[in-house]
């Protein structure tokens, strides 16, 4: 029992005290310390462009034609509308309207 009264007063020590410091100054304060600040730019991590060279647009529209087509380079072969099949299950007809 001695114990867990000595735990309850450290507890009630330690709590208010560690409160005490953890709460930030007050900004009314004339004298209250400010952290310092750091300026960083936001153009920092700003990469200038760069033109890129141009590939021969048939090399490219050769490469497009053997994917599937502008779809085709999305969905790969099972691209939806791109394999140019019709659906061979026709939609479930919906309940009647009056």
């Amino acid at each position: 029992m001695h114990s867990r009264t000595f735990a309850v007063l450290l507890y009630g020590f330690v709590t208010p005290v560690s409160l005490a410091a953890a709460a930030p100054p007050d900004p009314a304060q004339p004298d209250a310390p400010v952290p310092a600040v750091k300026y960083e730019s936001g153009l920092a991590g700003y990469v200038s462009f760069r033109e890129e060279k141009l590939a021969p647009w048939r090399e490219v529209n050769d490469e497009v034609a053997r994917a599937g087509g502008h779809v085709g380079i999305f969905g790969g072969a099972h691209g939806g509308h791109a394999a140019g099949k019709p659906a061979t299950n026709p939609p479930a007809a919906g309940p009647a309207r009056k």
